[in-house]
C-alpha cells in the first residue's frame, strides 16, 4: 500500500474521456502501466509528471503479479523540458522510449535499461548521435545481437574494410566480396567500433574525440533491426525528418 517509485514516462495515450494509460519504466518494478484519471485535463496536477520523456515519482498500490496500477500522483523529478523544444531532439527521444518498451518485459526489474534509458535521454541534448549510438551498442549487447568489431567476421583477419549487417560485425577486403556489406568511410568503421565498445562513463572524452552523425546511428540501427527484427514506428518518423 502506497508504494512510491521513480519512473520514466515511455509513452502515454488517451484511455478514456480525459483518463490516460501511461506507460513507465520503473526502478523498482520494471515497466509497468497507470491509469491516470483526469490527466488530460488542463486541471490535471498529475499532467506534468505523466509527459513522455520525464523521470517522475509515482505513488500506487503495488500489487504482485500485476502490470497495469490506478494512479494516485506523479510528481516531476526532471523535465527533460529542452527535448521538447527541438523536434529532432523530441524525434530521437521517442525512439529510445520506444526501443526501451519493445525490449523490456512487463513486471520485470531491469535497473541496468533505466539507467542506460536515464543517460541516455540526459545526454540528448550535448550529443543527441552519440548518445543514441551509445544506447543502441548497450542495446545491443542487452538483447544478445553485439557486432563483432575487433577482427573479421567471416575469416578472422584484423584489418578489416567494411561492415556487414547480415554476417554479424566487421568483414575484410577479402571476405567483403563474399557478404553483403556497407561501403564505409574510416570514420565509419571507428565510430562503430568505438561506440560498440565503450559506456556513458566515456561520453564527455568521445565527445571531445569524435564527430558522429547521422549515418553512425542509421548504420547502428539497421543492425539491430535486422537481428532482432523490431519495427519503430519513430524510426521511419526520423527517417523522414533527416532525408
Amino acid at each position: 500500500m502506497n508504494d512510491v517509485t521513480e519512473g520514466i514516462v515511455l509513452s502515454n495515450m488517451e484511455y478514456r474521456e480525459k483518463d490516460a494509460l501511461v506507460s513507465v519504466l520503473t526502478k523498482d518494478f520494471g515497466r509497468i502501466a497507470f491509469v491516470a484519471k483526469g490527466v488530460l485535463s488542463i486541471q490535471s496536477k498529475n499532467a506534468p509528471g505523466c509527459t513522455p520523456y520525464t523521470t517522475s515519482e509515482f505513488s500506487f498500490d503495488y500489487k504482485e503479479g500485476k502490470t497495469v496500477f490506478p494512479l494516485k500522483t506523479a510528481k516531476m523529478n526532471n523535465s527533460r523540458r529542452a527535448l521538447r523544444e527541438d523536434l529532432d531532439l523530441l524525434s530521437f527521444a521517442g525512439l529510445l522510449c520506444e526501443l526501451s518498451e519493445k525490449v523490456s518485459e512487463q513486471g520485470i526489474k531491469e535497473i541496468e535499461l533505466y539507467e542506460a534509458l536515464d543517460n541516455a535521454l540526459n545526454f540528448l541534448k550535448q550529443d543527441r548521435y552519440l548518445s543514441c549510438c551509445l544506447f543502441l551498442a548497450w542495446l545491443q549487447r542487452f538483447v544478445g545481437v553485439e557486432p563483432v568489431v575487433d577482427q573479421c567476421v567471416i575469416c578472422g583477419k584484423t584489418t578489416v574494410s567494411s561492415i556487414s549487417i547480415k554476417e554479424g560485425g566487421f568483414v575484410c577486403s577479402g571476405c567483403q566480396h563474399h557478404a553483403a556489406s556497407k561501403n564505409c568511410t574510416l570514420d565509419d568503421l571507428i565510430h562503430f567500433r568505438v561506440a560498440s565498445k565503450a559506456g556513458f562513463e566515456h561520453f564527455d572524452i568521445l565527445q571531445k574525440k569524435y564527430v558522429f552523425s547521422f549515418n553512425d546511428v542509421r548504420i547502428m540501427m539497421d543492425f539491430l533491426l535486422h537481428h532482432t527484427g523490431m519495427r519503430l514506428h519513430s524510426w521511419t518518423l526520423i527517417h523522414s525528418l533527416m532525408d
